[in-house]
């Protein structure tokens, strides 16, 4: 009985400890697959870094023509969002946002839009304190708003031939707040998927035209 009884023993301990050692083994192999994923980003041409946003400024386009098709509520919110991240000189956040869905608005200030286009009028202070530049703060946000927008599949355009007619004519309706001039409008909208930087892209001026190295 006695022995029986041990043998009993050492079998359950024999058990416990084979479970044991199936659970680290499970809880290792977990974390090496973690380690894996965050140690080996996805190859690419950078030397293995993460080049997404990178690959999406290279892939950018002013999209020209629109379909009908509705930009999501979401898809705007994570477009503002990315506006309001942009830097600001002495961090002022100089901007406001005025997203309107208007078929007949959008169609008065952009050529090409679609009856589903969302325009984005981006304003800023008319004055603004010595070292502030309201129009590159501005210009910071439109460029976030344009990188999200095209990373979320929608085409985009920024414009400022508009901001005139709208800071003597519109101001009122858009409910721009007093003391602000708009200084650009974004109409973002869904685009044909043929669309792209190739044919949707004008040249760009080499490098060596724009660039210059002092040491």
């Amino acid at each position: 009985m006695r022995k029986l009884f041990i043998e009993r023993t050492v079998y359950f301990k024999s058990l416990q400890t084979l479970k044991f050692f199936t659970a680290v083994f499970i809880i290792l192999f977990i974390l090496s697959l973690t380690v894996c994923n965050t140690t080996n980003p996805p190859d690419n041409n950078t030397g293995g870094i993460n080049a997404g946003v990178i690959e999406q400024i290279a892939n950018s386009f002013s999209a020209r023509a629109f379909i009908e098709k509705e930009v999501s509520k979401d898809d705007i919110e994570i477009i503002l969002k990315s506006g309001a991240k942009a830097p600001s000189a002495r961090n002022t956040q100089p901007w406001h946002f005025t997203v309107v869905r208007n078929a007949d608005f959008a169609a008065s200030m952009v050529r090409g839009a679609s009856n589903s286009c969302v325009i984005i009028v981006i304003s800023g202070p008319a004055a603004a304190s010595e070292g502030i530049n309201v129009d590159f703060d501005t210009a910071l946000a439109a460029q976030n708003m344009v990188i999200s927008a095209q990373a979320l599949g929608l085409g985009c355009r920024i414009l400022t031939g508009p901001v005139r007619e709208i800071n003597i004519n519109k101001k009122e309706y858009l409910k721009i707040p007093n003391g602000f001039n708009a200084v650009a409008i974004l109409a973002i909208g869904h685009v044909e998927n043929i669309a792209d930087a190739i044919t949707g892209a004008s040249l760009r001026k080499p490098l060596g035209d724009i660039v210059n190295y002092v040491e």
